[in-house]
Order: structure tokens, then C-alpha cells, then sequence
């Protein structure tokens, strides 16, 4: 390419003038269809634009004719991670590492990737690697903080935010991981400074909306919470997390079950800390209240096998771990499979879908339990229905619903989680041909004061 086009192109990226300059490249590209420059220059434009597919497309081509550009593989890593592709980003960014191992973007950029696998400690060892390599890099000290966040290290998280931000007082994304931080510690006056910094920066910033719509979500301000999940969706009318708040706070457009990308997040996040505050802080003591039934009431040489969906950390492996033969369990949660596994109580563990591990698996459960798990899934009728086609005759299924006082079937609270009344769960149960052995009413959890009421139910295939 000609020196004075390559000047301009470089004047209009550094002005931001993305569109013009691929308008020039697209009527430029019969000239230079088989130059490499060619290729990086609308490589790189593409990918600034968020043009994911187009930016792919264009490294495909650069690639060809030069195939050691370390900014190209850079720029496709980044194109197919925001396309969700990470297997494919890993690959880019590892033949990037290949040409140069030193280079701080490309270490930053792998342990964004894992970050996004909740990896965390892969994560931090390219991202130590790239704060070593270029001490100033700022979107490096926010990822540490985002690692330090999902290990619950608020101290750390915070001290890296502030200092991503000291070193670029425009990093949103430091803004953004510092003020959702500050709005878990209940610090609710601090997290919207920052989040509104963020947005200061980007107005239409779909994480910058969100986090300050779930920070008022969180203060229970549900009208002003409301407000900025409907402009998050404005933006991004994908936004599975915005939606579903949405939702439970106006009960409209339910959906009927949570999505599973909030499902992951919420566990992911709470994971470290999960037992202590579910047993500490709100009193929860259904694994334990379920075995006792299950002791009583059910017939232990018929109960060998056992399947604890929604496993979490393995609170139930551990209290019915002794009664039994072989425990599995199935989480939706990276992080919550990890724990359960630091606990060896379990013969096998998933990290599946529910519905979707109990339909594809073959294998015949004696007893199945489900903790807490169905306040996540509105339309009982499909696990149900999968449960007891994996159950042999006389297969025991215990598990735990908050009840519903003022609905016909199930409703979406406004805290997130599925409420179920009696008669429906009674309908499910007979369609399903199980057998009520037991429905004991319990208090799951006490949430600020106030006893949520549930019921946990004993059933067994005929």
C-alpha cells in the first residue's frame, strides 16, 4: 500500500473515524486484494467497529499473506471471544503467544479468556505475566481486579481497580468491576459514584445500565432499577440477566425457568463463600431435614444409588454420603462442580444442565434429590417428567419448593427465585405417576428477619 494511503488510515483510527476508513478500504480492496497491509489495516478497523464476523473474515485473509502478524491473531482471538467462540480465541491467542511470548496484550488477553471460563487462577497467571512485562498496563490491573472479585478478595479487587483507574482515568471496565463490587458490600452510595463515572464515560454502556439497575435492584429501589434494565435492553435487547430482573421485579413476561447464564454467574460468584452464608447467615438446613425424612420414611435397600441435582458445593453429598453407595451429582456451575470436587464425597460429578444430563444419562437412580434447586425453574413439568423416566420402579425423589400463597401454578418473585403453590406441584407429580409419600412443610431460610416458607416433598415411583 502507498505511503500516503497507509498515513491516512492511520490519521482516521486515531480520530476515530472507523466507518470512513473502511470505506476506503472497501473501495480500495480490488487494488490491494492480495496485499497483507491491506488485510491488517481493515483487520484492525473491523474489530474497533465491532464488526466480529467481518473482522474474522479479514483476519482469515491477512493470515494467508502473512502469516506471522502477531497484531492479526490478536484481533481475531478478540473477535471470536466477543462472538463467544473460546475455544477458537484460544487457539488465535496461543499461536500469538507462539511468535512472541513477551508481548503484554496477548498475555492479557488469555487470561480475559479464562476469566470468562471462571478459570481464575489460570487467569491470573497470564495476567501477573503481563502487569510483570509492562507494569502501566491498566486493562491488566482490572482484569486482576475482575480475578480478585470472583475469588472474593474484595481487598485486592479493590486495590487493583483503583489502580487500573489511577493509570487510566477512563477504564470503564475498572469502574464498572469496582462499583459492582462496592454494591455487593451493601456500600451502595460508592458503587453508583463509580458506575455512573463509567457511564459518564459510555452513556450507553449496556454493563455500565445493568450494574447500576442491580445495585437499586439490591437496595429493593425497584422502580429506578427498573428503569435501567429497560435502557440495558435498549441497547442490548439480548440481555438475558437484564430481562429476567425485569421480570421478576414487574411480573410481566416471566420466563419459565431463570436463564442459565444468571443461574451460572449467581453461583459462580457465590461460591466461595456459599456454605457459610447459606448456613451462617440465613439458616438453611435442608440437606440435613431431608435426610431425616429420607432415614424415616424411605426404604434404604432400595436406595443405593444417588443423584443430587443442582449439587452445589455438596452439602447433600455430605450429609447422605454415609447411607449410600454411589453419590453423582449435577451442577449448572463451574465453580459450585470445583467445591463439590475439594469435598470427595461424590462417585461422579457433571457440570450439565439438569434437565438436559437427566434426558442423555441411562443410568437408573434408586433416590434423586433436589435442594433448592426448583426456586430456579418455573415449569416443573419437563425435569419432573426426565426425573422419573430415570428412576426405576420404587426410585425415591425428594426435594424442596418455596410455596406459593396467592398463585394458581408458580410465580417469579421479585427476588430472583420461582415460588410453587400445593396444587400444582400435586398435579406435576400425578402427571408424572409419582407416589406423595410425605409433603412437610419447613422454613428453607430466614432472608432479613422473615422465614421463607417452603415445603419438602418425598415421592417414589410405583
Amino acid at each position: 500500500m502507498e505511503q500516503h494511503l497507509v498515513k491516512t488510515l492511520s490519521n482516521l483510527i486515531i480520530q476515530g473515524d472507523l466507518a470512513k476508513a473502511i470505506n476506503i478500504l472497501e473501495s480500495s480492496k480490488t487494488k490491494y486484494n492480495s496485499d497483507a497491509q491491506y488485510w491488517e489495516f481493515l483487520t484492525l478497523t473491523q474489530g474497533m467497529s465491532g464488526n466480529n464476523l467481518e473482522c474474522i473474515n479479514a483476519c482469515t485473509q491477512a493470515i494467508k499473506f502473512n502469516p506471522d502478524n502477531i497484531g492479526t491473531y490478536i484481533n481475531l482471538g478478540v473477535a471470536q471471544q466477543n462472538l463467544g467462540l473460546l475455544d477458537k480465541a484460544e487457539e488465535s491467542l496461543t499461536k500469538a503467544l507462539s511468535i512472541n511470548d513477551t508481548h503484554p496484550q496477548v498475555q492479557n488477553n488469555l487470561g480475559a479468556l479464562y476469566i470468562l471460563r471462571s478459570e481464575y487462577i489460570k487467569a491470573k497467571s497470564y495476567i501477573d505475566k503481563a502487569i510483570s512485562i509492562k507494569p502501566d498496563f491498566s486493562d491488566a490491573h482490572s482484569n486482576l481486579g475482575e480475578i480478585y472479585k470472583h475469588l472474593q478478595a474484595n481487598e485486592k479487587a479493590t486495590e487493583c481497580y483503583l489502580k487500573a483507574i489511577a493509570l487510566n482515568p477512563n477504564s470503564i471496565n475498572a469502574y464498572i468491576g469496582l462499583g459492582s463490587i462496592l454494591s455487593s458490600m451493601a456500600a451502595y452510595e460508592k458503587g453508583e459514584f463509580y458506575l455512573k463515572k463509567a457511564l459518564k464515560l459510555n452513556p450507553y454502556h449496556p454493563e455500565a445500565l445493568f450494574n447500576l439497575g442491580f445495585l437499586h435492584y439490591l437496595k429493593k429501589s425497584y422502580g429506578t432499577a427498573s428503569v435501567f434494565f429497560k435502557d440495558t435492553l435498549q441497547i442490548n435487547p439480548d440481555h438475558q440477566n437484564a430481562r429476567y430482573l425485569l421480570s421478576a421485579i414487574t411480573g410481566n413476561d416471566a420466563p419459565d425457568q431463570s436463564p442459565q447464564q444468571y443461574v451460572k454467574s449467581l453461583f459462580n460468584h457465590y461460591a466461595e463463600t456459599f456454605d457459610d452464608h447459606l448456613v451462617n447467615a440465613l439458616g438453611y438446613d435442608a440437606p440435613n431435614a431431608m435426610h431425616q425424612i429420607v432415614t424415616k420414611y424411605a426404604n434404604p435397600v432400595n436406595t443405593r444409588h444417588l443423584l443430587d441435582l443442582g449439587c452445589g458445593t455438596g452439602m447433600c453429598g455430605e450429609v447422605f454420603r454415609a447411607q449410600y453407595d454411589h453419590l453423582t451429582g449435577v451442577d449448572l456451575s463451574e465453580k459450585m462442580i470445583r467445591k463439590s470436587e475439594e469435598k470427595r464425597v461424590y462417585d461422579e460429578l457433571y457440570n450439565n444442565d439438569l434437565t438436559i444430563f437427566l434426558e442423555k444419562n441411562h443410568v437408573k437412580y434408586d433416590m434423586i434429590v433436589a435442594a433448592d434447586v426448583f426456586i430456579y425453574i418455573g415449569d416443573l413439568a419437563k425435569i419432573v417428567n426426565a426425573t422419573v423416566n430415570a428412576q426405576e420402579k420404587g426410585g425415591y425423589f425428594i426435594f424442596s419448593i418455596e410455596k406459593s400463597f396467592e398463585h394458581q401454578t408458580y410465580h417469579l418473585r421479585d427476588t430472583g427465585r420461582y415460588s410453587h403453590s400445593v396444587n400444582y406441584i400435586k398435579n406435576i407429580l400425578n402427571e408424572a405417576s409419582y407416589n406423595i409419600i410425605l409433603d412437610q412443610p419447613t422454613i428453607l431460610r430466614n432472608e432479613k428477619g422473615h422465614n421463607i416458607e417452603g415445603i419438602i416433598y418425598l415421592c417414589q415411583k410405583p
